[in-house]
């Protein structure tokens, strides 16, 4: 989850839990899909996709994690 506005406040205990995703990860996907469902010149309506996005529990036991929490200011540069 994004630090600030998940992983802080479970360890400052405003949260028991939160169940976190991982955006930059769900982002690339789409990004991927989306470019190769233009460049591949399949017809609106004919390909069906998916993506899966695994689900992460955020404790206190891992809101200080690097794996589990992400800061927004490092995806925008």
């Amino acid at each position: 989850g994004e630090r600030k506005g998940a992983c802080e406040l479970v360890k400052s205990g405003a949260f028991d839990l939160n169940v976190s995703y991982d955006v930059p990860t769900q982002a690339a996907d789409m990004a991927g899909m989306i470019k190769w469902l233009l460049s591949s010149g399949v017809k609106p309506g004919d390909a069906k996709g998916s993506i899966y996005t695994t689900l992460t529990n955020i404790t206190k036991d891992n809101a200080g994690s690097d794996t589990a929490c992400w800061n927004l200011s490092d995806l925008k540069k």
